[in-house]
C-alpha cells in the first residue's frame, strides 16, 4: 500500500464488517452496511470513474434502506447478547484478517491489481462468508451475503470495468436484499 488514503478503506471495510458480524442490533447493522459500502466505493473508485463508483455506493445504500423498513421493532425477536460468542467473533476476524494481509503479494500475482482492493476485497468476502455460517436468523444471513458480495465486487471492478456488468451486480445487490425481506418477512409472521 502506497499511501494512507489507500489505507483507509481498507480499515473502513475491516471495521463496518466486523460491527456486522459481532453486533445483533440491527439498527447499528444497517447503519454499519452504509460504512461498509462508503468502503466499497472509495476502494472501487481507484480503478473505475466517478460515476461507476458512486452507482456501487447508492445501490449499497438502497439495499440497506430495504433492509431497514422491511424490520419492525414491535415483532423482532432480541437475541441474547453473548460476550463469549462476540470474543470468538473478533478473535476470529483477527485471525482472517492476518491471513488476509500473509496472503495478499500471493494473490497479486494473479489479479494485477492494487493491494488496497485486494485486501479489502478478500476481507470483506471472507467475513461474509463467515457470518453467513454462523447466522440462523434470515437478516443477519442477509448481511452475510450483501458482505461477501460486496467484497466480490470489490475484487471484480479491479479485473473489469463494464457499465453493463456493474448494472448486473446492482441488480444482485438490491436481489439479495428484496429476497432478504421476503425471509424477514416470513419470520415475523411466524412470530406473531
Amino acid at each position: 500500500m502506497d499511501n494512507l488514503t489507500d489505507l483507509l478503506p481498507v480499515l473502513l471495510a475491516g471495521i463496518s464488517s466486523l460491527i456486522l458480524f459481532t453486533n445483533k442490533n440491527w439498527r447499528w447493522n444497517i447503519l454499519a452496511l452504509a460504512f461498509q459500502y462508503v468502503a466499497v466505493f472509495w476502494m472501487v473508485l481507484q480503478v473505475w470513474t466517478l460515476g461507476l463508483a458512486v452507482v456501487k455506493l447508492i445501490a449499497g445504500w438502497m439495499a440497506g434502506a430495504i433492509l431497514g423498513s422491511a424490520v419492525s421493532d414491535e415483532r423482532i425477536n432480541p437475541e441474547n447478547d453473548n460476550k463469549l460468542e462476540q470474543r470468538f467473533k473478533i478473535i476470529i476476524s483477527i485471525i482472517i484478517w492476518i491471513i488476509i494481509f500473509s496472503v495478499s503479494q500471493g494473490i497479486k500475482l494473479w489479479l494485477p491489481i492494487p493491494d488496497s482492493i485486494i485486501i479489502g476485497g478478500l476481507i470483506l468476502i471472507s467475513i461474509g462468508i463467515l457470518q453467513v455460517g454462523m447466522s440462523v436468523r434470515p437478516i443477519r444471513i442477509i448481511f452475510g451475503l450483501l458482505t461477501a458480495f460486496s467484497g466480490f465486487e470489490v475484487l471484480y471492478a479491479g479485473v473489469e470495468k463494464s457499465v453493463l456488468v456493474a448494472g448486473f451486480l446492482v441488480l444482485i445487490t438490491l436481489g439479495i436484499a428484496l429476497i432478504g425481506v421476503l425471509f424477514i418477512q416470513q419470520q415475523e409472521g411466524e412470530l406473531v
